[in-house]
């Protein structure tokens, strides 16, 4: 009776060990500690008790478990230890977080349309027509679409003994690459590219001599291979929406009604926005 009333107050001291690293910040409770309470008789379900109440500082890799089972710890409380164990090792792992999604951040292949002001130039005088284009983006660096241009320009020349004025009428149609250049981690960006297409030029013309006093109206129209540069600022407003301006220079192989062989050459300067889809 003495003895089994001595086993229960060492049980309780063991116990009042467990809870003191709630207030202490004792050591974690180890193998050496639960090898201790097991040779000093002390009751089972006391002892897995303090396990359950204790940090654990337990070892209970193949060899620990070995050291363990050759101490006759018990296997009831082997599992108990193994338990505490994992729970402080589930509590102590830090857990990965998924990494944050920038809503900002364009996907690495998206569609786009884009619709832009146009203003082309050439031999003097300037039109103002539009723009739109249908594209995707592949790796966030390659821009590939097909885009349509139109505009009218009016022109009137001057001379001596005669005059002329009219329009010309330009539909450029062209597949255009551009490579994207950031600027850094900002919304900024610079696409530096090319198209390359066709263009149908349409003109009609007044002409009056006034040295044979004749006077004759001219059209012609025809389609013709065009190509040219084109370098784009662009501005990301949104993961969806962008901003971008930006100029080009579009050369147009143009026949005219004579038969004489020239061609168009057009800065052209654009402003515009685009929609990921």
């Amino acid at each position: 009776m003495k003895t089994r009333f001595k086993s229960t107050l060492v049980g309780l001291a063991i116990l009042l060990f467990a809870f003191a690293p709630l207030t202490l910040n004792a050591a974690p409770m180890t193998n050496a500690d639960v090898i201790k309470m097991v040779e000093a008789g002390i009751d089972e379900s006391v002892i897995i008790t303090a396990i359950q109440k204790a940090q654990s500082g337990f070892d209970t890799s193949p060899d620990g478990l070995i050291a363990l089972s050759q101490a006759k710890v018990s296997k009831e409380i082997i599992n108990a230890m193994v338990t505490r164990s994992s729970e402080r090792g589930a509590r102590g792992r830090p857990v990965a977080q998924p990494a944050p999604v920038d809503k900002d951040t364009p996907p690495t292949r998206r569609f786009y349309v884009s619709a832009s002001v146009v203003h082309a130039t050439s031999s003097g005088n300037g039109a103002t027509g539009f723009g739109t284009a249908f594209g995707f983006v592949i790796g966030k660096r390659h821009n590939i679409e097909t885009e349509l241009m139109y505009w009218k320009q009016n022109w009137n020349n001057y001379g001596y003994y005669s005059y002329s004025s009219g329009s010309t009428t330009s539909i450029p149609v062209l597949a255009t690459y551009r490579f994207g250049i950031p600027f850094g981690s900002s919304r900024w960006g610079l696409q530096v590219g090319g198209s390359l297409g066709f263009s149908s030029n349409k003109s009609d013309g007044y002409y009056y001599s006034s040295y044979s006093s004749y006077s004759w109206y001219s059209s012609s129209s025809s389609t013709n291979f065009a190509y040219g540069p084109q370098v784009l600022l662009t501005f990301r407003i949104s993961s969806r929406f962008s901003a971008h301006t930006g100029a080009r220079y579009l050369w147009s192989d143009k026949t005219w009604s004579d038969n004489s062989s020239d061609a168009f050459k057009y800065p052209i300067f654009t402003l515009g926005a685009s929609f990921r889809f």
